[in-house]
């Protein structure tokens, strides 16, 4: 998977991600699992709105 963008407004963040090799349902079920598994979402539940597109 390759991060492609990510940007940040007040309290809300988008994370665009391309993932190459797999398929649109699965790569939506890996960024998921990867955004609730990683530190750093983790850190910001409840307090930073994440918005996660799969290109």
């Amino acid at each position: 998977m390759i991060y492609d963008d990510y940007s940040t407004k007040d309290d809300a963040a988008t994370l665009d991600v391309l993932a190459k090799g797999v398929d649109q349902e699965t790569a939506a079920k890996l960024v998921e699992a990867a955004h609730q598994a990683f530190p750093y979402s983790r850190a910001t539940l409840g307090n930073l709105v994440v918005e996660l597109n799969v290109l």
